[in-house]
């Protein structure tokens, strides 16, 4: 279980719907979140997968060329989204897919010093890439975990890190009704993706007070709010365990005749 969930929403207008309308709405909101949660869960499996053949094969344990050649070795294997990162105890990189990765410092990440103290997967801060200067401006959902030394001892991380260029562009594919604005939100209300990515607010913002409450929502749920842009919406919220989303018409909504 990770520390805290992410969340969608999918908000969409009632300008002239009645309430058996609006329910078959909320139906079809819940099924294409349900899409991207299941995207969601599988690069997540594929992650804890890559974590433990790496830690079963002793990779972490390799002297640093060594780990590198088998990252080398690895890296066409892994999906192009995705990077993997070994750190020491200090935060140092040491080993990656990416070689301009070596040398980066996140030690004073909270949460690679909490995946250092827990033995589970952590979903870590989203933000810049800390790598080579080429790699600029491309944001990343970190995943972490430890990996034991060769004492048996917490040696380090093993971090994978999502491309969040990559899931703007998989939500966006997908076949959101004209009507809909959807979103993916962080555990701590950051903005992750957005479709379509000209309403609301921008990638690496925060969504609103009045719709933080459903970040620790046990359940589906859906409500009526003001949305991410301002405009009265319904909405349709489903935790996606890992990642959060929000989708909804991008209509006003108007009283029922």
């Amino acid at each position: 279980m990770l520390a805290a969930p992410l969340l969608g929403y999918e908000v969409f207008s009632l300008a002239t719907l009645r309430q058996e309308r609006e329910q078959e709405l909320e139906a079809e909101a819940g099924r294409l979140l349900a899409l991207v949660g299941a995207e969601q869960q599988k690069s997540v499996e594929d992650i804890r997968h890559m974590f433990a053949t790496l830690q079963a094969t002793g990779v972490p344990r390799l002297p640093p060329a060594e780990c590198l050649n088998i990252m080398e070795e690895l890296r066409p294997s892994y999906p192009s989204h995705l990077e993997i990162q070994l750190a020491d105890k200090t935060g140092q990189v040491w080993c990656a897919t990416q070689p301009g990765s070596i040398g980066t410092d996140i030690g004073d990440l909270p949460s690679f010093r909490k995946a250092l103290q827990i033995d589970q997967l952590v979903v870590g801060e989203p933000g810049p890439i800390r790598a080579v200067p080429d790699a600029q401006g491309r944001g990343i959902l970190p995943y972490r975990q430890r990996y034991q030394g060769v004492d048996g001892q917490p040696g380090g991380t093993m971090t994978a890190l999502i491309d969040l260029d990559w899931l703007t562009d998989y939500v966006a594919r997908l076949s959101w009704p004209s009507y809909a604005v959807v979103t993916i939100a962080h555990p701590d209300g950051q903005v992750l993706a957005r479709a379509p990515m000209d309403k609301g607010l921008v990638l690496g913002s925060t969504i609103p007070d009045r719709l933080r409450y459903t970040l620790a929502a046990p359940a589906p749920g859906s409500g009526q709010s003001p949305g991410l842009d301002g405009v009265e919406r319904r909405f349709v919220c489903i935790g996606l365990q890992h990642w959060a989303s929000f989708r909804g018409d991008r209509r006003p909504i108007t009283s029922h005749p």
